[in-house]
């Protein structure tokens, strides 16, 4: 394996632990709301029949982005660190003059050793217009130019 492939290999963890970490956040939050709705015996002022159904009705709300959450985990999870595309395509880490980029799935920017990391999504905009892109590569989005400088 070659620096780069190092390299994307580390970034992808990187990517996979923020989102195990929001993960299991968002799982203890959900236990707790369950775990109150088993004791807790607070007026709601009428909107529901008792706190335990508001707290339940809160706790299911979160299974949609638990789930979400696992799909991008194994979406993550699935990427082919040993192969080095010479495109822009799903599972590269494209590193541009503004940020690297991991495409797969969406993630807010974060620093890592002074380094600007970003995730999208194969729907975001921001992929659509740099999809199929080659090194050395140059295009504007939302008023920003973008160069291509490498795609691990």
């Amino acid at each position: 394996m070659d620096n780069s492939q190092d390299f994307k290999k580390q970034v992808l963890e990187l990517f996979i632990q923020k989102k195990e970490n929001l993960l299991a956040e968002t799982k203890t939050d959900q236990r707790y709301k369950i775990d109150g709705a088993e004791a807790d015996k607070i007026d709601t002022g009428g909107l529901y029949e008792s706190t335990t159904q508001q707290l339940l009705d809160e706790a299911q709300l979160q299974t949609q982005p638990i789930n979400f959450l696992q799909d991008e985990i194994r979406t993550l999870k699935s990427i082919n660190t040993q192969n080095k595309p010479d495109k822009v395509t799903f599972g590269a880490l494209v590193q541009t003059n503004y940020a690297y980029f991991l495409i797969g799935a969406a993630q807010e920017p974060f620093f890592y050793d002074s380094i600007k990391f970003i995730g999208l999504s194969i729907g975001a905009p921001l992929y659509q217009k740099m999809t199929g892109l080659k090194v050395n590569s140059e295009f504007h989005f939302n008023g920003i130019k973008y160069v291509i400088i490498d795609i691990f």
